[in-house]
């Protein structure tokens, strides 16, 4: 593999190739997780198969078990409004 261009100053980096992304990933998932679906993918899935209700629950559910991640609780307010609910 040839050196890199120096940067700034700093010198030019050579190692082994990289492990591609896809492998390493696929190395370290233990085969229970790869046989069921995250909550996250339902909730995904329930948003692709239109059936805005159950997903919004799924959202709402994931927002309250990872309250760090916003985006979870807004979109489960966005489904809530388009299927009617009430928001959260």
């Amino acid at each position: 593999m040839p050196a890199l261009p120096s940067v700034s100053g700093l010198p030019s980096v050579s190692g082994p190739p990289a492990v591609p992304v896809a492998a390493a990933a696929t190395d370290s998932v233990p085969p229970s997780a790869e046989a069921a679906p995250s909550a996250l993918a339902q909730a995904v899935a329930l948003v692709a198969a239109r059936r805005y209700a159950e997903a919004a629950l799924a959202y709402e559910a994931l927002a309250q078990a990872e309250p760090g991640r916003a985006e979870l609780a807004v979109v489960a307010r966005v489904l809530r409004a388009r299927v009617g609910g009430a928001a959260r």
